[in-house]
């Protein structure tokens, strides 16, 4: 068997070295693209954990629209909940005012945010759809013992209906009739505000985890929509509504959503959540 001579030898030794750099681009590349894909396509990780099926976005019945946003996963909301049920309590809702108080004392203290200045720019314009129903419909469905659907859309734009107790005031048999002044009209509010979120850690979040965020039902209740801009984006510290029937409920739902969308919370806000939990 013949050796082989220098010239093979630094041919062969180049070709290997040639091989190996191949290899190595190779796995680098395909990290990068791996990572700009998943960022560009791949669900995050607060709203992948939330159980859900696929979303679509069909088209709505004409006039109907109410914007859209890039789909992704936001938990399914029941168009007909069960009858009767007086407080609203959305799909995902579970924590009692005790297991909330435990909660609450577990969220990160923020003394300050780095966050940038706050637009509602930065959760998407519109509401999410699935199935052709927008989700503020959905959420009327959910909350409201509906007395009208509009005719064409398969039980999802609600015309007429009533609150069986409006959250915020009390007030029984609050009625709703779309495109009403605001006397008989709702707001799909958002029990923890989209400007609190943003402070609380949601500027660090992806653009489709706000979405997912602003759309998700646990965090969206219809209420008065007075009481709504009396509100504005005040925490619980700062504001409570005027029904203390619904506080317990509130301040409960409140620290659940920031412990389950990982949300910072103020000493003030945290203390005052405490004090209201203690009493329920």
């Amino acid at each position: 068997m013949s050796m082989p001579t220098g010239k093979q030898t630094v041919v062969g030794g180049a070709l290997l070295g040639v091989f190996l750099v191949l290899i190595v681009a190779h796995a680098v590349v395909g990290g990068h693209v791996g990572r700009i894909w998943h960022a560009l396509w791949g669900e995050s990780e607060r709203a992948a954990a939330r159980p859900a099926p696929e979303w679509e976005t069909p088209d709505l019945p004409a006039g109907e629209a109410e914007g859209s946003a890039t789909p992704t996963t936001i938990p399914y909301v029941p168009l007909h909940p069960a009858e009767g049920s007086g407080m609203p309590m959305p799909q995902g809702a579970s924590k009692t005012p005790a297991e909330a108080y435990e909660v609450l004392w577990g969220l990160e203290v923020r003394v300050d945010s780095a966050a940038p200045p706050y637009e509602r720019a930065h959760f998407g314009s519109g509401w999410q759809q699935r199935d052709g129903c927008d989700m503020r419909n959905r959420i009327l469905n959910r909350d409201l013992h509906v007395t009208q659907h509009r005719t064409g859309t398969r039980g999802c734009v609600v015309e007429r209906g009533y609150l069986v107790i409006e959250p915020f005031t009390g007030a029984s048999h609050r009625e709703f009739e779309r495109g009403a002044p605001a006397e008989r009209n709702l707001d799909i509010e958002h029990v923890v505000s989209l400007h609190d979120a943003w402070f609380s850690g949601a500027y660090r979040w992806s653009r489709d985890e706000r979405v997912a965020f602003s759309n998700d039902p646990l965090v969206l209740i219809a209420v008065d929509p007075g009481q709504n801009r009396a509100r504005g984006p005040r925490t619980i510290d700062e504001w409570l509504p005027p029904n203390r029937e619904f506080h317990c409920h509130f301040v409960a739902r409140s620290t659940e959503i920031k412990h389950v969308w990982d949300l910072s919370v103020t000493a003030g806000e945290r203390d005052a959540k405490a004090e209201v939990l203690r009493g329920c």
